[in-house]
């Protein structure tokens, strides 16, 4: 009888042990969960942070080039074509690119005897209806192009941060 009511508290002192061992486990299971959110959300602001500031640049770097693009082919497309074209040209030129890309303007029209960002000698008023920018794969390249007639003309454009404001920065 002795060795059966012994056997019986080591019984309930395992079974006690098993419980308390398995609501600890619990409990710290729980401490783990409730501080994962809290740490996933702590990384979260920043890759949010980190997505907004990219999505800003993207933008701000389209509307750069819309606003460009359809200046410069209206600009080009005005006829006739004349000294104050070609002024209100250099100013746009001068206005939306970096400094040391408008020094090299004249030398790439010289050599392809194409305008670099038109990638053509002419231009038409039209070419704003097809006209599309999006983002490239390089960091910070982006694609414009349009349809003059059947072939689509594709210029890779590099915009760059300077300053608080965006800038043409290359074209191929």
């Amino acid at each position: 009888m002795r060795t059966l009511a012994l056997l019986a508290i080591c019984i309930t002192f395992a079974l006690l042990t098993s419980c308390e061992q398995t609501q600890n486990n619990s409990t710290e299971q729980a401490q783990i969960n409730s501080n994962k959110p809290a740490q996933d959300s702590a990384k979260q602001p920043a890759n949010d942070s980190a997505a907004q500031a990219q999505n800003n640049t993207e933008e701000k770097a389209n509307q750069l080039l819309k606003e460009f693009y359809t200046k410069y082919i209206t600009a080009f497309a005005t006829e006739p074509a004349g000294p104050e074209n070609e002024k209100k040209i250099k100013e746009l030129q001068k206005e939306y690119c970096t400094a040391a890309f408008f020094k090299k303007i004249p030398g790439i029209i010289e050599e392809s005897e194409a305008d670099p960002f038109l990638d053509a000698q002419d231009s038409n008023i039209a070419y704003l209806e097809t006209l599309t920018i999006e983002k490239g794969a390089a960091k910070d390249e982006y694609i414009v192009s349009y349809i003059p007639k059947e072939d689509k003309i594709i210029v890779h454009v590099t915009v760059v941060k300077e300053g608080d404001s965006y800038k043409i920065d290359s074209v191929k």
